[in-house]
């Protein structure tokens, strides 16, 4: 019983050091989007498809994201939190990257 609860307990951390992030490219969450599930705290740079493309977003509950203006995590930032935002207003295709974080 005792390595049941240490797998299931490690399975726990696992799941639980991750992020998923939601974008799409219009506005209300329409258009075409994709959900990213990453590490925390690791930077993604959009491909090519999503790369200044992106028009709503947000992290799943109990995250927050940070979009930056350039790939790698560098440049402007607009920080999320849950729900999102349908609409980034300013930040309308303008995000390059993102990572992650635990509330």
């Amino acid at each position: 019983m005792k390595l049941q609860l240490t797998s299931l307990f490690g399975l726990f951390l696992a799941r639980s050091a991750q992020a998923s992030f939601y974008v799409c490219t219009q506005e209300n969450f329409q258009g075409i989007c994709q959900n990213f599930d990453l590490p925390y705290n690791e930077c993604h740079t959009f491909e090519s498809f999503f790369d200044k493309k992106v028009v709503s977003a947000g992290p799943d509950e109990g995250s927050w994201c940070t979009l930056y203006a350039n790939p790698g995590c560098t440049g402007d930032e607009l920080n999320l939190n849950f729900p999102g935002l349908n609409s980034l207003g300013g930040w309308n295709n303008k995000a390059g990257s993102f990572n992650c974080a635990a509330v």
